[in-house]
């Protein structure tokens, strides 16, 4: 789904990370570069505005943020909650709305493309990927209100795909485990106190990434993103995943009819 990205993005930005483009160049790439990006992205940019998806709109924006001059990470295309969700937490808008805001938005679903880098002799490729993240003590208290109500289907969107699970911070518990189970690692950190407040699940992606594998995993987590904004508003939305019943139940009976193939 993403070659054509993949292809271009080390034409434009090369591999070194050591090199230097001026604001000006890296902006002018920038600019020709989210064009070739936005094409690729244009069937999960329509598959959000499609039943029942777009409902997330009602208090959510998409948008394309570019990142600064000489970063690993280009550009993304991301749908976080609109600027009234930070006027009613008293919070600054995050940037690109607000120049002098935050990057971090709180809760967000994000599609990051990546250049490609060398470090310690080692090629690492360019590479895009898709990442729910809660980032905020407000958000995290919200997301583990929604897990105690409706821990099972949670599991669900986690336990369908491939995903990997990130903090920010370093966990014993999370150290000790060796295992890759979403689901596992979430019930590791939930309990413990998080003074950053910030975890993420994610997906890597790479050039040999088909459009119905993509789907499938930013469908999951923009559920995952939707179901936790619920419980963030000002006037909650707390039963926001029964609109996706009909996915879940889905992605259940593929579960079972996999079992007795």
């Amino acid at each position: 789904m993403f070659k054509n990205t993949l292809e271009q993005l080390n034409k434009y930005f090369g591999t070194d990370l050591h090199s230097t483009f001026t604001e000006e160049s890296w902006r002018k790439r920038q600019n020709e570069f989210i064009l070739i990006f936005q094409n690729d992205i244009e069937v999960l940019n329509n598959l959000v505005h499609e039943t029942p998806y777009k409902a997330i709109f009602q208090h959510s924006k998409s948008e394309y943020v570019l990142w600064p001059a000489n970063n690993v990470s280009i550009c993304e295309f991301r749908i976080r909650p609109d600027n009234q969700y930070y006027t009613f937490l008293s919070k600054p808008i995050p940037q690109p709305d607000n120049l002098n805001g935050p990057s971090a938005t709180g809760l967000e679903v994000c599609v990051r493309v990546y250049r490609a880098i060398e470090r310690d002799n080692i090629f690492h490729p360019a590479g895009i990927e898709i990442k729910s993240e809660v980032w905020g003590h407000y958000e995290r208290e919200r997301f583990k209100k929604l897990y105690r109500n409706y821990k099972r289907p949670i599991n669900v969107l986690l336990s369908n795909i491939q995903l990997e699970f990130f903090t920010a911070c370093v966990f014993e518990n999370l150290e000790k485990y060796q295992g890759n189970d979403t689901v596992r690692k979430l019930n590791l950190y939930l309990p413990k106190k998080d003074p950053e407040a910030s975890f993420s699940v994610s997906r890597a992606l790479n050039k040999n990434s088909s459009v119905e594998f993509v789907k499938r995993h930013f469908i999951n987590m923009l559920i995952l993103y939707h179901c936790c904004f619920g419980y963030c508003l000002e006037d909650p939305q707390l039963d926001v995943v029964l609109r996706y019943s009909d996915i879940l139940s889905g992605i259940i009976g593929e579960r079972i009819t996999s079992q007795f193939t």
